[in-house]
């Protein structure tokens, strides 16, 4: 039976998905297929197509789908034990997964691990995650939270296939931050999950990745997906009580009140309307001095966000 199944969607960057197969293939444990989903790209896979024959599952889109379609596509024909996500332009560690698989022997339903960031060849940050041994999903996310992890990229986790498939999870077609409107429901899900603070995913930063981008309409539309995320997010994490229901407010408010600054003049004005109609200040943590300051701040003026949170 296949172990892993590493899922690639891609779209165009042609040599970078060479790249991220290669970091695949280059792995000691040899337990994986490597599925690529070209989305209807511009640029020509088949020479590469050609040249990972018989070694890497390559499927194509007949019309451009987006990435969220495409990952749920990849899941739809993977048959390993545990899926991993790879976006196209980045590449995991050469021990990735001699490093995971002893923690996979028993069933699990999650494994996090940490990420970095590449550009221009140099690590130039990483983000570091708590440790947990086996635990429920719940609990590792109040600790993330807690310790202000990043932690809502898909591309961070390994996942037990059929706890993914059988809680039936999808990433929202045609919205972007997908993975902020889904991670966070599928750590909450988990029975059991472990988190280990090592750099195995090595994001390369590019200048014009979505979110990276400088053009004004994208940046709108990003920032609306996202408050739409926002929206289902709170109304799933209502349900709970006590702690995880305050962390996880606070922390999707944080979110969107950050995005306040991306904004200019009547985009600005109009999203802050938006943000009001949800008093997301209300939501904010006021748990010590700092954190009232801040909370009583923002609730005045929603572009002070930015100034108390530096």
């Amino acid at each position: 039976m296949i172990k892993y199944s590493f899922l690639i969607p891609a779209f165009n960057r042609v040599k970078d998905t060479k790249v991220a197969i290669e970091s695949v293939l280059k792995q000691k444990i040899k337990n994986f297929e490597i599925i690529v989903l070209d989305d209807k790209s511009t640029e020509d896979f088949e020479p590469l197509i050609k040249e990972y024959e018989g070694r890497v599952i390559f499927l194509r889109h007949e019309k451009n789908r987006g990435l969220s379609v495409s990952r749920n596509d990849l899941v739809k024909e993977a048959k390993g034990e545990y899926i991993i996500f790879l976006d196209n332009d980045d590449y995991i560690d050469e021990k990735f997964l001699e490093v995971i698989d002893p923690y996979l022997q028993d069933t699990i339903d999650l494994l996090s691990f940490t990420n970095d960031e590449i550009e221009n060849g140099k690590v130039i940050k990483i983000f570091h995650k708590v440790s947990s041994n086996i635990d429920k999903g719940i609990n590792i996310l109040k600790k993330f939270i807690s310790n202000s992890n990043n932690f809502d990229a898909a591309c961070f986790y390994v996942y037990n296939r059929q706890f993914y498939v059988s809680n039936n999870f999808k990433f929202d077609e045609n919205k972007h931050h997908e993975d902020f409107g889904l991670v966070p429901i599928i750590i909450s899900k988990a029975e059991k999950m472990i988190s280990i603070d090592k750099p195995l995913y090595h994001v390369v930063l590019t200048p014009n990745s979505i979110i990276r981008s400088k053009d004004k309409e994208k940046i709108k539309r990003n920032v609306y997906d996202k408050l739409s995320h926002y929206d289902k997010l709170f109304k799933y994490f209502s349900k709970y009580e006590g702690e995880i229901k305050d962390l996880t407010f606070s922390f999707l408010s944080n979110v969107v009140l950050n995005d306040v600054s991306k904004l200019e003049g009547k985009d600005k004005k109009e999203f802050i309307k938006e943000l009001k109609k949800r008093k997301v200040h209300k939501y904010l943590m006021s748990d010590n001095l700092k954190r009232k300051i801040k909370k009583l701040l923002v609730s005045i003026n929603y572009n002070f966000y930015k100034m108390v949170t530096k």
